[in-house]
């Protein structure tokens, strides 16, 4: 369980690394221009890197949970802004 912790944490990590090689690759696949909000891509690269460590769960037979998956992400993602926030008092 604690694996799927911390490869929910390496996803968030990685989203701002893997959101442009994403985006190349979508269009290079389905061969027309996306018109995808920065927000937007944001969403799809948080969900190719969950399904992704989910898979790596599954292959390695690792006991994993959606809700630690999702935390994890939601850590790896936004910790630094959440700390920056308690310290600054906002």
């Amino acid at each position: 369980m604690v694996l799927t912790f911390l490869l929910g944490i390496g996803c968030g990590l990685a989203v701002p690394r893997v959101e442009q090689p994403l985006r190349t690759a979508i269009e290079k696949i389905s061969l027309i221009k996306l018109k995808l909000e920065p927000a937007e891509m944001d969403v799809v690269s948080v969900l190719v890197l969950m399904i992704g460590a989910s898979l790596i769960c599954g292959l390695l037979d690792i006991s994993s949970s959606a809700f630690l998956l999702a935390l994890g992400t939601l850590i790896g993602r936004y910790g630094q802004r959440i700390i920056a926030g308690f310290q600054s008092g906002e």
